[in-house]
C-alpha cells in the first residue's frame, strides 16, 4: 500500500471541499472515469491508502472551477502528496447568481452507523459541488434514518431546532445548510418542501398501502388500496410558512418493475389541481438528465394555459451510495444577499435559472426572469443574453423558446456568449419567452420565462365556483355552509353556491347533520389522476419510462371543471320531516268582479327556452364609469348570478311563466320577484323578467287574495290567506309601474290591473283596523325580525294589534300607482275609491304616527303610543308624497346623521340609535344594509327633490358593495352597516350568491342613481341626471322595444361644468340633461349621433 495525501486549496491556498477521483492506469490505456477505484469528497484534505503504483488524481469542485487533473507514480516509501490549486473560472455572483439543491436524502441506502451519510458529510459533499446552499434532505443521518424504520422519534422538537447548532457552525457567508424534506410521497406524486419547519416524523405524508398494491397490480382481482392520507396541497399547507418553497419533483418519472409487470410511478398525477390550490410553488424542469422534454412540455403547457410556474432543478441524489457522485444539476437565483428566505421569495418570484453546466443570464427589457411586461401589439420588445460555458466543454447554440415553440436559434461557440439585442414583436396574445443554453458535452441551462402579458395569471388566487344542490330526501334543503375548518357559517336554501381554493373543504349543515366535501375527491378529477398514476395513459405503450405526454396532465380540464363544480348532495329524510296533514275546509272566499276580469289565472305555461348567459351577455346594457373596474365587475358578475337562477316551471305546478329562483325555501317570493323586475326590465329583450309575477296573478284566489309564497315544486300557497304572514309586501304595482316607464307596454297594464287592483282591495277589507290603517307581521313586512312589535308578540308572525308605518305607507304607493295606471288605459273611474284612502292615510299618519320631538315617523301601538325603534320602513313615505314640506328636511336628517341611519355603508335597516341595532353585520333586518330598502330611499329622496342626497347615498353603497365583492367574490343578502363586509344573522354571514333581489344595487342603482339614467319610454324622453365627474356612461341601454342608446359623458372639472355629451340612438328621442342647477334638452335622430 501506498500513502498518498491529497490538498484542496483555493488560490489563496485555503482548504477547499472537493471531490476526488483516483483512476487505476495498470493494463488500461485510457484510463477513463470509469476505472475509478475510489470516489470520495474531502474536506481540504484527505489521506489514502491506494495499492497500486500509478493512479491519476482527478479533483473538482463543480463545473465552474477548473479541474485539476495529474498522473502520478507512488512510492511505498514516503508519503504521497497532491496539492491541487482550484481556479474558479466563471463567477456566478457577477451576475448575483447563488446557486442551491433542495431534493436529494442524505442517508437511505444504509442502515448502518459506520456507512450512513450525516449532515456534516452532507455539506462537504454540497460545498465540493460548488452550491451555495444544500436543503438536506431525510433521513439526516443514522439516528434520524433509525426514527425512520422504527417509527420512535428522539425528540418532538422541529428538526431545524433538533440540528440548530450544527446548522450554525456550518453556515458561513457563502454557504447555507438547512433542512428539506421530501415532504409528500404519494402516488399522486412526490413533492418535496425547502425552508419550512419540518415536524416529525419525517415520514408523515406517505402512501404505504399502495407500494404494495403497485408490484401485484399486474395480478388479476388485486383491488387498489383506498387512499387514507392527506391530499398534497393540504399537506403542505400545514407546514407552510410565508418564505417556504413546494416542488414537484420528477413529474413525469415512472417505470416497471417486475419483468415488465408492474407499472410504478412517480408522475406529479395531481399536478394540474395543486398549482391551482397556490400550495406547489414550481416544477422541476431538470433532473436525471439534462434535457428533460418531458419535464418542459407539461411545463409548457402550464404556462401556455396562463399559469405562474417556476421552474427548478433537482439532484434528487442518495448520498450514502457506493462511489457516490453528485449530480450537476443546479438552481441558480438572483440575490442581493444569501439567506434562506431569500433563496425562497426568489424561486417563487421566478428569479431563477437551472443548469447541468453552463451560466445563462437573460433579460427582456432589461427585466430578470420572472417579470412580467406589458404586452402592446406594436412594441418591439429587446433581450439581451450572456452564456459562459462550463468546464466541461465549449458552448455549442442559443435556443429562444416563445410560448413553448422554438422562436429562434443561434449558434453560440466558444467559452462565452454575448448578445445585447435581440428583438422580439407583433405579439397579439399573452406571452412569455425563455432562453436555453447548450453545450458540446450535452450540458443545458434553462431560464426561467419573462412574461409578456396583460391579463392576471390563472394560478394566483385562483377560486373553484362550486354550486351543491342540497336536498333532503327528495326536496331542497335548508341550513348553514362554511368553507375551511375555521370559516364562516352562511345560511343557504335549496344551493350552496360558493368560490373556494381548491383544497378547502365544504362543510354543509343541515339541522344537526354536517357533510364535508372535497373538490380533491370530484369524480371526474380523480379519473384524471388516476389515469396518470396508474399508466393507463401509456396503455398501448406508445411511451418509454419518464415519458408522459402533456396533455395527460389534463391542465386545461382541470380548471374547467373547477371553473363550474355543480353537484348534488343528499341527506336522508327524517320521520318528522313528513308531519302535517291537511284538511277539508268550507270555502269562504267571495268573489271579486275584478278577479274575473283576471286573465293570467287561466294562463298556462308555453315552454321559452332560457338562453344561456353567454348568449346574451353581449346584448345586455354596459355602463361605463372610468377609474372604477371593480364596480363595473360587480355589476357584470350580479347578472351573471342572476342569469344562473332563472328556470322553468316544474310540471304539474300551474306557475305560467319563466322566473328567477332564489333558491330560498323552495318558494318564490312576492316582493322578492318585484325587486328583481326592478334590474331585470334591463334585460327584457333576453328574458321577460317582469313576466315572473305573472305567476302570482294566476294564482291569485276569487276573492283576490294572493299570497307571498309560493312553493315552486307544487304551486300551492305556502300560508292560509288569514294568516298575518301570509301576504305583502303589496308592491306589485309600483313594480309594474317601474317597468312601463322603461318598456312602454300599455297592454301589459291593461292585464295586470285588474289582479292588482282586487289584490289592493282585498288587503284593505282583511288587513286593516278600524281607523284605515294596515297591519301585517315580520314575515309580511318582508322584514323578518325588526323588533317592532310589543313584548309577548312574535316579531315575525303576529301583528301586535299595531298600525305599520311601512305596509300603510305600500297601500298608499299601490293606491296611487293603480290611479296612474288606471289613466293610462282609461279605467281612472275604477279608482276613485284609492282617491280617498289615499287622503284618510296621509292624513292619519301625519296626525297621528308622527313624533315631533324624534321628528320620526313610527309604528302605533294599540294604545296609541308610539314605537320607538326607527325602521327605514317610514321611508316608504317618500314615494309615496305623504310627508309635508314642512316636516321633509327633519326626516330626511336621520339619512345624514351618524347616529341614526348614515353609516359608513348606507343605510342600515334600522337606525344606529335605535335599541335593537346589533353592531356586528346588523343581524339581517336589526341594522343590516339591504340593497332593496336603499333603492326605496334613494328613488324616494329623488321624488321629493333630494336628488344629491340619493346620488351620494347610492356612490357609497354601489362602492361598498363593490368592495365586498372583491374581498369575498360573491353579492350578498345584506351587508354591514359599519365595515365592508357581508351581513350577518345570528352570527353567520348571510346568503352569498343572492341575485335574487340584491342586483337592484349593482345593477339598478348603479345605472339609475350613479350614472343617472331615468327613462320615461311613454312619452319618449330619458333624463340623465350628471352628478359624476369621471368620464361615465352606458352602452346598449335598452329603451322601449326596440331602442338601443349609447351615452357618455367626458371627464369634468367639477360638477358645475356643463357636461360633454356623446349620444348615439337607434331612434329618435328627447335626452334632458341635469346637472347641478342647469338643464337642457337635445333630440338624439334615429340613427344619428349627437355632441
Amino acid at each position: 500500500m501506498s500513502k498518498l495525501i491529497i490538498h484542496a486549496r483555493d488560490k489563496k491556498h485555503q482548504p477547499v471541499c472537493a471531490k476526488v477521483k483516483i483512476i487505476n492506469t495498470e493494463n488500461n490505456i485510457n484510463s477513463s472515469d470509469e476505472d475509478s477505484i475510489l470516489v470520495e469528497y474531502i474536506n481540504g484534505t484527505k489521506e489514502f491508502d491506494i495499492p497500486y503504483d500509478e493512479v491519476i488524481v482527478y479533483i473538482t469542485c463543480g463545473k465552474l472551477i477548473r479541474p485539476y487533473r495529474e498522473k502520478i507514480s507512488l512510492s511505498k516509501t514516503e508519503t504521497n502528496t497532491v496539492t491541487a490549486i482550484m481556479e474558479r473560472v466563471v463567477e456566478p455572483a457577477k451576475y448575483g447568481l447563488y446557486s442551491f439543491d433542495a431534493h436529494n436524502h442524505v442517508s437511505r441506502k444504509n442502515y448502518d452507523r459506520e456507512k450512513t451519510i450525516n449532515l456534516e458529510q452532507a455539506a462537504v459533499i454540497a460545498k465540493a459541488e460548488d452550491l451555495n446552499c444544500l436543503f438536506a434532505g431525510v433521513p439526516y443521518d443514522y439516528d434520524n434514518h433509525k426514527e425512520a424504520k422504527t417509527g420512535k422519534l428522539r425528540s418532538e422538537l422541529p428538526y431545524r431546532r433538533q440540528y440548530s447548532t450544527l446548522l450554525s457552525e456550518i453556515k458561513n457567508n457563502s454557504f447555507i445548510l438547512d433542512i428539506g424534506n421530501e415532504y409528500c410521497k404519494y402516488r399522486y406524486g412526490h413533492v418535496f418542501m425547502f425552508n419550512y419547519d419540518q415536524q416529525p416524523p419525517v415520514d408523515r405524508y406517505r402512501d404505504p398501502l399502495y407500494y404494495p398494491y403497485e408490484k401485484a397490480s399486474h395480478i388479476s382481482g388485486t383491488k387498489e388500496p383506498e387512499f387514507g392520507n392527506v391530499p398534497i396541497s393540504n399537506a403542505v399547507y400545514c407546514s407552510k410558512g410565508e418564505h417556504s418553497v413546494a416542488a414537484y419533483a420528477h413529474p413525469t418519472s415512472w417505470w416497471y418493475d417486475d419483468e415488465n409487470k408492474s407499472f410504478v410511478t412517480n408522475i406529479a398525477s395531481t399536478l394540474g389541481f395543486d398549482i391551482l390550490t397556490g400550495a406547489v410553488d414550481s416544477l422541476v424542469i431538470m433532473g436525471y438528465k439534462p434535457d428533460c422534454k418531458f419535464y418542459q412540455d407539461i411545463w409548457y403547457e402550464l404556462l401556455n394555459n396562463g399559469y405562474f410556474v417556476p421552474g427548478i432543478a433537482e439532484t434528487d441524489a442518495i448520498m450514502d451510495s457506493e462511489y457516490f457522485e453528485m449530480p450537476p444539476y443546479k438552481t441558480f437565483v438572483y440575490l442581493t444577499e444569501l439567506s434562506l428566505n431569500n433563496i425562497g421569495d426568489a424561486v417563487k418570484a421566478g428569479r431563477c435559472m437551472v443548469t447541468s453546466g453552463p451560466i445563462l443570464h437573460f433579460t427582456v427589457d432589461g427585466q430578470l426572469p420572472g417579470s412580467c411586461l406589458n404586452r402592446e401589439n406594436e412594441k418591439k420588445y429587446v433581450l439581451s443574453i450572456e452564456a459562459k460555458a462550463c468546464c466541461d466543454s465549449p458552448l455549442s447554440k442559443i435556443e429562444i423558446i416563445l410560448n413553448g415553440e422554438k422562436h429562434a436559434e443561434i449558434s453560440a461557440t466558444g467559452e462565452s456568449y454575448t448578445k445585447k439585442r435581440f428583438e422580439i414583436s407583433n405579439l397579439t396574445q399573452d406571452s412569455y419567452v425563455l432562453v436555453k443554453c447548450y453545450d458540446l458535452a450535452g450540458n443545458l441551462a434553462i431560464s426561467n420565462p419573462i412574461f409578456i402579458r396583460n391579463s392576471p395569471f390563472v394560478n394566483i388566487d385562483y377560486h373553484a365556483k362550486v354550486d351543491i344542490d342540497v336536498y333532503k330526501g327528495k326536496l331542497p334543503a335548508t341550513g348553514t355552509f362554511w368553507a375551511g375548518e375555521k370559516g364562516t357559517e352562511v345560511h343557504f336554501d335549496g344551493r350552496v353556491s360558493c368560490r373556494i381554493r381548491p383544497h378547502e373543504s365544504i362543510f354543509i349543515k343541515v339541522r344537526d347533520e354536517i357533510k364535508g366535501i372535497k373538490l380533491f375527491y370530484h369524480q371526474k378529477i380523480q379519473d384524471i389522476f388516476r389515469k396518470l398514476y396508474s399508466g393507463e395513459f401509456n396503455k398501448d405503450r406508445l411511451y418509454k419510462p419518464g415519458e408522459v405526454p402533456a396533455k395527460a396532465f389534463a391542465v386545461s380540464e382541470i380548471r374547467e371543471i373547477l371553473d363550474c363544480v355543480d353537484m348534488e348532495l343528499f341527506f336522508d329524510e327524517n320521520e318528522e320531516d313528513n308531519v302535517g296533514a291537511t284538511s277539508d275546509y268550507h270555502d269562504t272566499h267571495t268573489r271579486s268582479d275584478l278577479v274575473l276580469e283576471n286573465k293570467y289565472r287561466e294562463l298556462k305555461y308555453e315552454e321559452i327556452k332560457i338562453p344561456d348567459y353567454k348568449e346574451v351577455s353581449d346584448s345586455l346594457p354596459m355602463p361605463l364609469w372610468e377609474g372604477h373596474d371593480i364596480v363595473i365587475d360587480c355589476y357584470k358578475r350580479a347578472w351573471e348570478i342572476a342569469w344562473s337562477k332563472l328556470r322553468q316551471p316544474e310540471k304539474g305546478s300551474g306557475l305560467p311563466s319563466n322566473f328567477l329562483y332564489t333558491e330560498f325555501s323552495n318558494s318564490i317570493f312576492m316582493w322578492g320577484l318585484s325587486f328583481i323586475t326592478q334590474y331585470g326590465k334591463y334585460a327584457r329583450k333576453s328574458f321577460d323578467f317582469i313576466g315572473s309575477l305573472n305567476n302570482f296573478y294566476a294564482k291569485q284566489h276569487k276573492d283576490g287574495f294572493i299570497c307571498r309564497q309560493i312553493n315552486i315544486f307544487t304551486g300551492n300557497d305556502t300560508f292560509e290567506r288569514f294568516d298575518p304572514a301570509s301576504t305583502g309586501p303589496n308592491i306589485m304595482a309600483w313594480a309594474e309601474w317601474e317597468d312601463y316607464q322603461l318598456s312602454g307596454d300599455k297592454n301589459r297594464l291593461k292585464m295586470v290591473f285588474p289582479a292588482l287592483a282586487a289584490y289592493h282591495r282585498w288587503l284593505r277589507k282583511y288587513r286593516t283596523w278600524k281607523d284605515g290603517t294596515y297591519f301585517s307581521s315580520g314575515w309580511g313586512c318582508g322584514m323578518d325580525n325588526q323588533p317592532r312589535i310589543e313584548d309577548g308578540y312574535s316579531p315575525e308572525f303576529d301583528h301586535g294589534h299595531m298600525s305599520w308605518i311601512d305596509i300603510t305607507a305600500q297601500q298608499v304607493l299601490s293606491a296611487k300607482t293603480l290611479i296612474k295606471i288606471s289613466k293610462e288605459i282609461d279605467r281612472d273611474a275604477e279608482t276613485l275609491d284609492m282617491v280617498q284612502e289615499i287622503e284618510l292615510l296621509i292624513e292619519y299618519v301625519n296626525k297621528y304616527m308622527w313624533d315631533e320631538e324624534e321628528k320620526f315617523y313610527f309604528d302605533r301601538y294599540k294604545d296609541g303610543s308610539l314605537s320607538k325603534e326607527k325602521t327605514i320602513g317610514a321611508y316608504w313615505l317618500l314615494l309615496t308624497d305623504m310627508v309635508p314640506e314642512s316636516r321633509l328636511d327633519a326626516f330626511i336628517g336621520h339619512l345624514q346623521d351618524s347616529n341614526s341611519f348614515h353609516t359608513i355603508h348606507p343605510v342600515p335597516s334600522l337606525a344606529r340609535n335605535s335599541g335593537g341595532f346589533y353592531e356586528d353585520g346588523g343581524d339581517y333586518w336589526r341594522g343590516g344594509v339591504w340593497c332593496i330598502t336603499n333603492l326605496m330611499v334613494v328613488k324616494g329622496l329623488v321624488s321629493k327633490g333630494y336628488g344629491k342626497l340619493a346620488h351620494e347615498i347610492s356612490h357609497k353603497h354601489v362602492t361598498m358593495v363593490a368592495e365586498v365583492f372583491m374581498k369575498t367574490g360573491s353579492i350578498w343578502e345584506s351587508y354591514d352597516a359599519l365595515k365592508a363586509q357581508p351581513g350577518k344573522l345570528a352570527g353567520k354571514f348571510v346568503r352569498n350568491e343572492f341575485v335574487g333581489f340584491s342586483g337592484v344595487g349593482p345593477i339598478t342603482m348603479l345605472i339609475e342613481e350613479v350614472i343617472g339614467l331615468k327613462p320615461d319610454v311613454a312619452r319618449n324622453s330619458l333624463i340623465w341626471d350628471i352628478n359624476l365627474t369621471e368620464g361615465h356612461g352606458i352602452q346598449r341601454y335598452s329603451f322601449g322595444v326596440d331602442g338601443k342608446i349609447d351615452l357618455y359623458c367626458h371627464p369634468r372639472k367639477d360638477r358645475m361644468s356643463e357636461p360633454v355629451i356623446d349620444a348615439v340612438s337607434n331612434k329618435s328621442i328627447s335626452l334632458i340633461i341635469r346637472w347641478e342647477n342647469s338643464e337642457k334638452t337635445i333630440i338624439i335622430p334615429k340613427g344619428g349621433e349627437n355632441k
